[in-house]
């Protein structure tokens, strides 16, 4: 896995090779770790993978559960941005 300067995780993108950073927590893709992102784990805190309810993009450790851990990540970086 490659990092930026500030530890953010980079990957490349399916469409075209691009280079993009990621915030671990920020579910929705905004740039920022918030209730947003809060809320959406939140409303899949339970779920495990098959489940009606579960969704990919909250899971945020790719355990197939939804659980402390993946809320975890969320309030670790609450309030960090990347833009």
């Amino acid at each position: 896995m490659l990092f930026d300067p500030y530890g953010f995780p980079m990957f490349l993108s399916p469409k075209g090779g691009a280079v993009f950073r990621t915030l671990q927590g920020d579910v929705n893709g905004d740039g920022v770790v918030d209730v947003f992102d809060l809320s959406i784990v939140g409303s899949a805190y339970g779920y495990f993978e098959g489940e009606h309810g579960y969704n990919a993009d909250a899971d945020l450790n790719e355990d197939g559960l939804f659980d402390g851990r993946d809320l975890a990540m969320v309030t670790i970086n609450w309030g960090k941005t990347i833009l």
